[in-house]
């Protein structure tokens, strides 16, 4: 999953900047990293699942559709469609962090001379 790839990559650039930032730059490096984890793994009392989580159940899903030739039961296609809702909505916070929290904090690294988070 693509998307997984990049909070993995976005988390190894966090822990690489914030062993140099100091002051609010790693409070904001913590802060960013808070928000990914966030998506990739939800709290205890969420109802919603995570990236992680919904990985592992897209996996499941698509083992249950590939082993029989009979058609899908009722739970797998309502799997099917709760993965789905579950993953528009980490899709929208993904969005949201790559379109606003990340360009910010991008320049306030360029402006304390350190290199921008990439994708």
């Amino acid at each position: 999953m693509e998307l997984l790839r990049e909070t993995t990559s976005i988390h190894k650039q966090i822990k690489e900047g914030s062993k140099k930032a100091t002051g609010e730059l790693k409070s904001a490096l913590t802060k960013l990293d808070e928000e990914i984890a966030n998506i990739e793994n939800t709290n205890p009392g969420n109802k919603m699942p995570g990236l992680k989580q919904l990985n592992n159940s897209f996996g499941n899903l698509f083992n249950i559709l590939d082993e029989t030739d009979m058609p899908p039961t009722t739970q797998t296609i309502e799997g099917v469609r709760t993965s789905q809702i579950a993953f528009s909505r980490i899709v929208r916070l993904w969005n949201n962090i790559k379109t606003n929290s990340l360009p910010a904090l991008n320049n306030e690294l360029v402006k304390s001379g350190f290199s921008k988070i990439l994708l």
